[in-house]
This record gives C-alpha cells, structure tokens and sequence, in this order.
C-alpha cells in the first residue's frame, strides 16, 4: 500500500507538470498565432494606405521601403497576379500569384488572410493581402515557427523543469505518503485502545470494521481455546492413549497415556515423526497399514505389558489425511484371560483326580473285587474321603468366585477378635487331631467389614498353619490394632515356604510340595481366599516364612471410623 501511494503521488505529479506544460504550450502558440495575424493586418493596412497614395507609386513606394520591415514579405501583384515586386526577389521567380487563397479573398472582398504550414521547414506563414485603388494586390507575408519546432526549441529548459519538479514531487510524495498512513501506524500500535484513541474522522468506517472483525474474532479465538482446552483436558485424563498423525506419520497431538503405554520418553513430540515416539515394527506397521488401507487392531506386547491398538485413517473429502491411533492398555484383561485359562486347567485337574479314586474304587466295589466286608469298608471309607475333598474343593471354589464377582460388598461393624474366637474353637479338634497347639491372643478390635469374609480369611488362615504344621507344633493367633489398622497375624511352626515359591503361595491351586497334596489335603484355594478377602477390604498381606522353622502371616485391615 505505501508504494503504490508513493508512486501515485508520483505519477499524479509528473502527469499534471507535462499536461500543464503542454497546454501552456499550446495556449501560447495559439496566442502568438493570432497575434501575428492582427499585428500582419495591421501593417499591411498601413502600408496599402500609404503606398495608394504615394505620388511616385506604389512600386516605387515599396522599393524605397527594403529593409525596413525586418522578417516580414512585401509583394505586389497586378490585377492579373503578376508580381510586380517582391521584397525577397529570386525566391519564387516571380510566378503568378493569382491562385493564392489570399489573393483570391482580396480581389473578390478587398482584403483577404490565410495561414499554410509547411511540413519540410516545419514552419507556418501568415498572409495577408489587400487591393489598393488602382486594382494591385499588396501582400505581406511572415513566417513563424511551428508547434514542434517550439517545442524542441525550448526542450532543455523543459527536461530540466521536468527533472526539478519530479525531484520536488519524490521527496513530497515520500512525505505525504508518510503523513498520510501514520495514523495508520499509530492506530495499528494501539487497536486495543482504538475507542479511546484520537484518530481522523476518515478512519472511522475502517476503524468501525477492524473493531467488529476483531471483536468476531476474539469471540472465535474463545471459542476454539474453549474446545481446545477441553479436548486437552479429557485427552491427558484418559487412560488410554491417543495419537493423532498427519499424512507424512508426523505428530499432530499425543497424549501423556499414549507416552506411557508406548514407553517413550516424556518429552515434546508435536511435529515430530511417530518414530521418535516408538520404533516396535508391529506398531510402525499397523500404522503404515491403516495409511495404505483400512482400520487396523492389533495386540502390542511390549515390556511386559498388552496393549490393544486401533489404528484407523482420517479422510478429508475422500482424500487420506492422517492417521488416528487408539492404544488401550489390556494387561489386566489379559492376567485376567490367564488366570481364567489356568483355574479351568488347575480345577480340571483338581477334580479329576478325587473322581478318579472315587470311580476306581466304585468299579472295583461293582465288579465284586471287594467280597470281605472289612475291605468293603476300607473302599467305601476311601470315597467318603475322596467325596468330602471334592466337596470341599467345589465349595472353595464356590467361595472364591463369589468373592471374585462381587461388586458392592456389605460392610458392618463386627469385632474381629470374637470371629478369631469363633473360628479357633471351631478348628480346636483338628489341631487336635494333629497334636499342635493352637492359641489365640489380643483384644476387642471392632471394625467396618463384611463379616463372612473375615470368618473365611481366618479360617483359611489358620487351617493352612494347622494342615501344614508338624506334630507337636504350635499355632500362635493374634488379633490387634496398631494405628489406624486392625492386625491379624497367624504364626506356625511348620515346614515353611522356600524363598522360590513365596510369590507364589497366593495363586489358586498353587502347593509347594505336589507330593504331599494328599496327605495334607485341602484344595490349594485356601491363600488365595485369604488374597481375595484382603484385595476387597483394602488390606495388606506380609508373609514371612523360613524353611523348617515356620511362616507368619500378617494382614493389615485399614479402619473406617465413621463406621465404628
């Protein structure tokens, strides 16, 4: 904009010196063509008046008169058009002159006038001719220069006025141009300001429409920064993950799950390539894919970790665009899908085993192999065995997937010390039976939990320390409260766990020693009970074993006063 102002200035400038210079031009010629022809006419009256009254002639007259009229022609003609005199004689031979516009004009009206212009001397003359008394035409004649010979002849002067003023012309136009868009600037510098700013009545539409655009503008900005913000918000909060690439696989956005999930750095990756961010080919790929094809979904193991990716394109009027990337961490889903596939193998086997005694001993009881009443009970004693271990297995199994489903489980207050009682006095013949001593100590400890759980985590506990114990060894119960916790801690004085297998214990079905399942019994579900008990109440499990000395046990339940 400010050249354009700069060199209309400029332009309008040069435009308006030499079309004023022309016309001055042209006026003065015009000017200086008709005062010749007055001044002409006026010598040539006074010289035809003074000539037909001459006593010695007219001829005579005029030839007295050489000389004396610098620049101007005198020739007369007879009534025929003869010369008869000629101031500048050889020039035209004294040809006859009759058919001279001029003289035709003075023969027929007294007095005649004519102006020709010639090309090759780039000259114009003025005639003028007027018949005297005795019937002679006397004509003068002056030549002037013409239009162009004017013009080259004063050209110098002209380029020189024209270089001034274009001079002149650049250095107002540089200025005017300067004043004219500084307010410009100024209101630029202060739009926030622009109704309080002292600006000319002219910018006022321009002003007008910058404040409305601008106040549309800022409302869209709002707008944007809002969904923006938003799209932020509930993107960084999520704990999936998710990618968004151009056509090129460079980062338009990524989330902190998608990072995490992916195991990259946290760092800044917008505009960067996704091969910064992972470089697993199974995940280049599926991505690669999805540009090429469709959506795509694949299970990503990486890190120890599963993590389900949707990869799918982004059209733009039917053209590809980029990519979206959906990355859902499936771990839990997958441990899931495992311990599914393992607690149906390990029940399988689990039930096989007291159903193939119970059938084997059943067979041989059908095909009369057994005919000695003694042996009969023996067999029938064995699949009492075998029954009550299968109905205790199922019944564990029972226990444990109602624990496992259960979603809003019923919380009272219960004192965990009386339930310990409870449950140590129900197993008081069993320990009996294996000559250890089981012992319960500690105080009331009231708390919020749901009261059947509890009685299982005990009795699962304490059954273990007396199943695996040793003759003549002991079980210590005790029940406490230490800070904001209720402490339940189960010591026995038994074979104990091997450091290998301690991770391990809490797993369904899991034994240390396979070879003496039978003759510990139980159904290898009882930790695991104890496990999902714990998880459901939020508590924490210690255990602490060394072989052939013992293990303890301790849970710790956090207290909810307000339900107390």
């Amino acid at each position: 904009m400010k050249k354009r102002i700069y060199f209309s200035l400029v332009f309008t400038a040069s435009a308006a010196v030499i079309c004023s210079f022309l016309f001055l031009m042209f006026s003065y010629f015009n000017v200086f063509s008709e005062q010749a022809k007055v001044d002409l006419a006026s010598e040539g009256k006074v010289l035809a008046q003074a000539a037909a009254f001459h006593p010695s002639g007219d001829v005579a007259f005029l030839s007295n008169l050489e000389g004396t009229f610098a620049g101007v022609r005198i020739t007369l003609l007879a009534d025929n058009g003869d010369v008869l005199y000629d101031s500048q004689k050889g020039i035209l031979d004294f040809i006859n002159h009759k058919d001279r516009p001029e003289v035709q004009e003075a023969m027929q009206n007294g007095t005649g006038q004519q102006a020709r212009y010639s090309e090759t001397l780039q000259t114009k003359t003025f005639y003028y001719a007027e018949k005297l008394p005795n019937g002679h035409i006397l004509r003068l004649a002056r030549e002037t220069d013409g239009i162009a010979a004017i013009f080259f002849a004063i050209s110098p002067l002209l380029l020189g006025l024209l270089i001034c003023i274009l001079l002149a012309a650049v250095f107002v136009s540089s200025y005017l141009t300067k004043r004219i868009l500084q307010p410009m600037y100024e209101l630029a510098d202060h739009m926030e300001q622009a109704d309080s700013y002292d600006y000319d009545e002219e910018f006022f539409p321009f002003i007008a429409k910058i404040r409305e655009q601008n106040q549309l503008i800022q409302k869209q900005m709002g707008k944007l920064r809002t969904e923006r913000d938003t799209i932020h918000t509930i993107t960084e909060h999520m704990k999936e993950g998710l990618i968004l690439l151009d056509k090129d696989k460079n980062v338009l956005s990524i989330n902190h799950g998608a990072i995490d999930l992916l195991h990259a750095p946290q760092e800044e990756y917008e505009g960067r390539n996704i091969l910064l961010v992972s470089r697993n080919p199974q995940f280049v790929q599926t991505i690669e894919a999805a540009m090429q094809n469709d959506g795509q979904n694949v299970v990503l193991q990486e890190n120890g970790t599963y993590c389900q990716i949707f990869a799918n394109p982004v059209y733009s009027q039917e053209e590809k665009i980029g990519v979206i990337v959906l990355l859902i961490d499936i771990t839990k889903e997958q441990a899931a899908a495992k311990a599914r596939r393992d607690f149906s193998a390990n029940v399988s086997h689990e039930l096989k085993t007291p159903l193939t005694s119970i059938s084997g001993f059943a067979e041989m009881m059908q095909n009369g192999m057994v005919d000695d009443k003694k042996e009969m009970r023996h067999f029938a004693h064995k699949i009492y065995d075998e029954s009550q271990r299968l109905l205790e297995m199922i019944n564990d199994i029972i226990h444990l997937s109602q624990i496992d489903t259960a979603t809003n489980i019923p919380k009272e207050k219960i004192d965990l010390y009386e339930i310990a009682k409870g449950v140590t006095e129900h197993l008081q013949f069993q320990a009996q039976q294996k000559e250890v001593l089981l012992q319960l100590h500690g105080q009331s400890c009231p708390l919020a939990a749901n009261r059947r759980m509890m009685e299982e985590l005990l009795y699962n506990l304490v059954d273990n320390a007396i199943r695996y114990n040793r003759n003549g060894g002991q079980v210590e119960v005790e029940i406490g409260q230490q800070k904001e916790f209720a402490i339940v801690k189960v010591a026995d004085t038994g074979r104990g766990i091997p450091n290998k297998d301690q991770q391990r214990v809490f797993e369904r079905f899991y034994r240390v020693d396979q070879s003496r399942a039978k003759e510990t019994g139980g159904s290898g579900l009882g930790l695991s009970i104890v496990k999902h008990v714990a998880e459901c109440h939020n508590a924490e499990i210690v255990l602490q074993s060394t072989e052939n000395v013992g293990t303890t046990i301790t849970v710790k339940i956090p207290l909810i006063d307000e339900m107390i």
